[in-house]
């Protein structure tokens, strides 16, 4: 605490009387911030259904679009309730979808339709 017009400090921003006032108002996760994610999950899966469609027609700039669109969302959601989780088997299986997405993405680059779908099924399945 600084004192810079009189003897006495007149405020302490990052006192001890944050906090302590009541009960907190945001949650590690709350009902309403685990329902977006939630959703975003659900509608994430069918961006990734729509990149087998790409897939088969050999469109290889628009499946890899397609994989992109919903990625850092996707990541976000499923980082979010993962670690709210606390479960090692969730963030295990959060891990083994990374690699999975990772192999798709690389199969796509390299268009190779076989990998590919492969890849995405093993990925549809893990999500």
């Amino acid at each position: 605490r600084a004192a810079y017009f009189g003897d006495k400090p007149l405020s302490a921003p990052f006192g001890e009387v944050y906090g302590q006032t009541g009960p907190p108002l945001w949650e590690k996760l709350g009902e309403t911030e685990k329902g977006i994610y939630e959703r975003i999950l659900t509608t994430s899966k069918d961006s990734l259904r729509k990149v087998e469609t790409e897939i088969a027609q050999n469109s290889w700039v628009a499946a890899r679009a397609a994989l992109r669109m919903d990625a850092y969302e996707v990541r976000k959601a499923m980082v979010r309730i993962t670690d709210a989780s606390g479960s090692k088997e969730a963030k295990e299986l959060y891990g083994k979808f990374k690699r999975q997405i990772e192999a798709l993405d690389a199969a796509l680059v390299n268009k190779d339709g076989n990998a590919a779908f492969k890849a995405r099924a093993a990925a549809e399945v893990t999500y």
